[in-house]
């Protein structure tokens, strides 16, 4: 991104934050916000915490490195630095066991287990709740472990960290809730305006802070769409986070629309693009699903840019960026065209 440009964001976000949005796309009637961030809680953190300090050690530590870590900020190296100290002085059985916890399994697969407990449950209420959980199918020596483990970990090493980071973290979700409010956030309509199209559900956006500065994790229940946050997460990325999440339900009538069948068998053909599906959706999705993400990942974009005049010059799939640039081009308006059409008519285009 160019100089220039990112003063433009710079301004039009500090308009956003300290005058409400300026933007006549932006929705100002008053509204309370659709979107809620929470700070620490342990349903989050516990294990998220501990898939952390696996791939810093064991699994994957060229992704999450202390380079990383370190051109993050200060307290992200701390952080870094806890998690290797931590783990460092763990005995060999506890790091065979915390091995185990992971080889079939990640944090999300035990996280989504019991993202729907009370943000105040107990290390008790995790371990049962996943233990039970049938659809895990857990076998019993991994129940076992995961007793063990989570047990050890929150009484020798968790409990007093996340302790001594709670007001902090309170605070820091207290700021950004006043900031939502303020300014009538209300992403869901903002997303149901410009798309044209109205939500079956009244979703709301929950947004959990946790240590991890390196990935995030997403999760759905009922009408609540749930993502946690890093520790140096804006306003720009709170309000960002919700467009993608809210774009999803947007494309899910295509899944069934037999023009965009047939277009995605012929977009089979482009290798650069089924290469990419192969890379990142594997063969257990559908290739149908992948023509949708890339339009999922294109309307996201676009709706950054109606929100708040952010611009982008960098694709996350092949025809993102392309569906994005699209919809300026044509200055897209659900009052003359459907986003299912228009979605339908750039593929057409992609192919001619």
């Amino acid at each position: 991104m160019s100089i220039k440009k990112f003063f433009i964001i710079l301004i039009a976000l500090s308009m956003l934050i300290f005058s409400g949005c300026s933007s006549t796309d932006a929705i100002s009637e008053n509204n309370s916000p659709d979107i809620v961030v929470k700070g620490l809680t342990l349903k989050v953190s516990l294990i998220q915490t501990v898939y952390e300090m696996y791939n810093v050690n064991v699994s994957n530590p060229n992704k999450f490195s202390e380079s990383y870590y370190k051109n993050s900020s200060r307290s992200d190296y701390k952080h870094y630095k806890w998690l290797v100290k931590t783990y460092e002085s763990m005995d060999n059985e506890m790091k065979k066991i915390l091995n185990n916890l992971f080889l079939s399994r990640d944090s999300w697969d035990y996280i989504n287990s019991v993202i729907n407990l009370d943000d105040d449950c107990s290390v008790e209420d995790i371990i049962n709740k996943i233990n039970s959980d049938n659809s895990l199918n857990l076998p019993d020596f991994l129940k076992k472990d995961l007793d063990k483990f989570l047990n050890y970990f929150y009484s020798e090493y968790f409990e007093d960290y996340i302790n001594k980071k709670d007001n902090f973290y309170e605070k820091k979700a207290h700021e950004l809730n006043k900031k939502l409010s303020i300014n009538d956030v209300n992403a869901l309509k903002f997303v149901e305006k410009v798309s044209g199209v109205t939500f079956d559900k009244n979703y709301k956006s929950l947004m959990y802070y946790s240590f991890n500065p390196v990935e995030t994790h997403s999760f759905e229940y009922d009408n609540f769409m749930i993502s946690t946050i890093s520790p140096n997460s804006t306003i720009l990325d709170v309000v960002s986070l919700p467009f993608y999440k809210y774009s999803r339900p947007l494309f899910k009538t295509l899944s069934t629309n037999e023009d965009f069948l047939v277009l995605s068998k012929q977009l089979q053909k482009n290798q650069s693009f089924v290469n990419m599906y192969k890379d990142l959706y594997t063969t257990s999705y559908p290739f149908e699903d992948w023509c949708l993400e890339n339009l999922i990942s294109g309307f996201a974009k676009y709706l950054d840019y109606r929100y708040y005049g952010s611009t982008y010059e960098h694709s996350n799939y092949v025809y993102d960026l392309k569906f994005y640039n699209y919809l300026k081009d044509i200055n897209f308006n659900p009052n003359k065209t459907s986003l299912e059409e228009v979605s339908l008519d750039f593929y057409k285009s992609i192919l001619d």
